[in-house]
């Protein structure tokens, strides 16, 4: 599976996803296909629907889904930010697009999880827990993901993640105690992808 970039593309205008079927796989690809076109809006709908305290320790698909789509466009943007000049000349926009465009996905369901720590919010306030865990540790430790990307997109990125974070913890930790601890206890089961364990420094 392969997506297009809009920031290299002239007339793309917005990413898409490519991906090779065979008969004997072709309707399990296309129910993929189905879910790689949603836009941010339709899967924060299955997300606030499927996504509960009580199945949360279960690897749910819309959160995959939601956390793949918003890695392919943080990709997206670091390979145009690396494109655009040399190591002291690089365009800066792209980080700000990072922390600034409401469009892309991760800016998205911040949006949704901010505000008051509520039960009805329950929902995406997991969904961010689980798609900070994917952004993050692919970023740091994703296999072919960590060595491409760049220190400027990655630091944005997480400075994005973790204001969204900040919105919630507290609260989420002081009224839902019991989610709190399932939610960082399982948030990794969501990866959509195998993603290396932190390496610990005491083992060598």
């Amino acid at each position: 599976m392969l997506f297009s970039n809009p920031h290299r593309a002239p007339g793309v205008l917005k990413s898409s996803a490519f991906i090779q079927s065979s008969p004997k796989s072709f309707m399990n690809d296309l129910v993929l296909a189905k879910s790689l076109a949603m836009t941010a809006p339709e899967l924060l709908f299955e997300l606030k629907s499927k996504v509960t305290p009580a199945n949360f320790n279960t690897a749910n698909d819309s959160i995959k889904m939601f956390s793949l789509k918003a890695l392919s466009e943080i990709l997206a943007i670091n390979v145009a930010y690396d494109e655009s000049g040399g190591i002291f000349s690089r365009d800066k926009k792209w980080a700000k697009m990072i922390e600034e465009d409401g469009s892309l996905f991760h800016n998205q369901l911040k949006a949704a999880a901010a505000g008051d720590v509520v039960a009805s919010k329950l929902p995406v306030i997991l969904s961010a827990i689980a798609m900070k865990e994917t952004l993050s540790s692919a970023m740091s430790r994703g296999e072919s993901i960590s060595r491409n990307m760049k220190l400027k997109i990655q630091n944005a990125t997480n400075g994005v993640l973790d204001d969204m974070e900040d919105s919630f913890k507290k609260s989420l930790k002081k009224d839902f105690k019991e989610t709190y601890n399932k939610a960082y206890e399982f948030k990794a089961v969501h990866n959509p992808f195998f993603i290396p364990e932190p390496t610990n420094p005491n083992n060598f």
